[in-house]
């Protein structure tokens, strides 16, 4: 004899009644997982046996190699199917929560987008890949776009993706109704504007599973790595410091100051120095006979022509000195 099995400790009730089906299928044809694993050729000992244990709901092609490997047919396999579909249902709990409309009463996004996760969740939430092999048009129907769709991040962009979408969940019936829901839910307008602080659509789900985690706290301070808001406002060009970017006042004094500026000042311009050098041109020219004269008596006439070049000399470079003063002096100072 081998060895005794280990009771079901399940607490869904679908699924302690499919793990003793699958039990008693076994016991029927007195194999053993062995054998029933070389009979099937496609699943593992151990999986068969995991899928009778009733520890977790078992997937659909272990229990359609477990049929088959014990000789069933299709009236075997349905009711099982259905038994385990009950029991993901079940496990989930999430389809009592929700609460679809009629497919002739379904009128916006979110009406069809909630519709569309009922059968997803009424299936017993298949696959993202069984749903896209069992739709007729994987083409037309990818892994990505059923992820999006179950999640309701967006709907189905046309008629032929929503019914390869129905059909993957295995609703067959009433197309022509659902075509209507689309139409009307593609032509509605969300009235409810999306929640900026979130980021989560006008028709995201309700539930915890499904909505966008906000960025934002209850005291107003975003959570920590998330990332709040940017407000972009026109930056004003900073005005030059000491005047004022209004009042025609300043502009008026400073045009008045540049004006002043512009104009040569007595004494203070080229025309000063100018006149500086004349002056002491002449007084060398005047003094020279004299300078040489006392030359040829005395050293001190060598003496006398450089000390008067080098007062001519200073003279011109102290006027030059007071002209660019004179403009700094000017040219500096905001407030002048």
């Amino acid at each position: 004899m081998g060895r005794r099995p280990k009771p079901i400790t399940t607490d869904l009730p679908a699924l302690a009644e499919l793990a003793q089906r699958l039990r008693a299928l076994r016991e029927s044809t007195g194999l053993t997982f062995d054998q029933l694993a070389k009979a099937g050729g496609q699943v593992s000992s151990a999986t068969l046996k995991r899928a009778a244990s009733g520890d977790s709901v078992p997937e659909v092609r272990t229990i359609s190699e477990f049929v088959a490997a014990c000789g069933g047919g299709p009236e075997t396999l349905a009711p099982l199917l259905k038994l385990r579909v009950a029991a993901r249902i079940q496990e989930r709990g999430v389809l009592k929560s929700l609460r679809p409309p009629r497919i002739d009463l379904i009128g916006d996004r979110r009406d069809l987008s909630i519709a569309l996760e009922y059968v997803y969740e009424a299936a017993g939430a298949p696959s993202y890949r069984e749903i896209r092999d069992r739709s007729g048009d994987p083409f037309g129907l990818s892994v990505s776009t059923v992820g999006r769709i179950v999640t309701r991040q967006s709907l189905p962009v046309d008629e032929r993706q929503l019914l390869a979408f129905l059909h993957g969940c295995g609703v067959h019936d009433h197309d022509a109704a659902w075509r209507t829901a689309w139409e009307k839910a593609s032509r509605a307008v969300d009235i409810a504007p999306p929640d900026n602080r979130s980021g989560a659509r006008p028709d995201a789900r309700p539930d915890a599973r499904s909505d966008a985690r906000s960025d934002a706290r209850s005291d107003g301070r975003p959570e920590s790595g998330a990332q709040a808001p940017v407000i972009v406002v026109p930056r004003a060009t900073p005005a030059p410091q000491g005047y004022g970017t209004s009042g025609t006042g300043r502009i008026q004094k400073l045009g008045r100051r540049l004006s002043e500026l512009s104009r040569r000042q007595p004494g203070t311009t080229g025309a000063g120095t100018v006149g500086t050098y004349a002056a002491a041109a002449a007084a060398g020219v005047a003094v020279y006979p004299v300078a040489m004269v006392v030359a040829t008596v005395s050293p001190v006439g060598v003496v006398l022509p450089l000390a008067l070049g080098a007062a001519a000399l200073v003279s011109s470079r102290t006027s030059s000195k007071t002209v660019s003063w004179e403009v700094r002096v000017g040219t500096v100072g905001p407030g002048r």
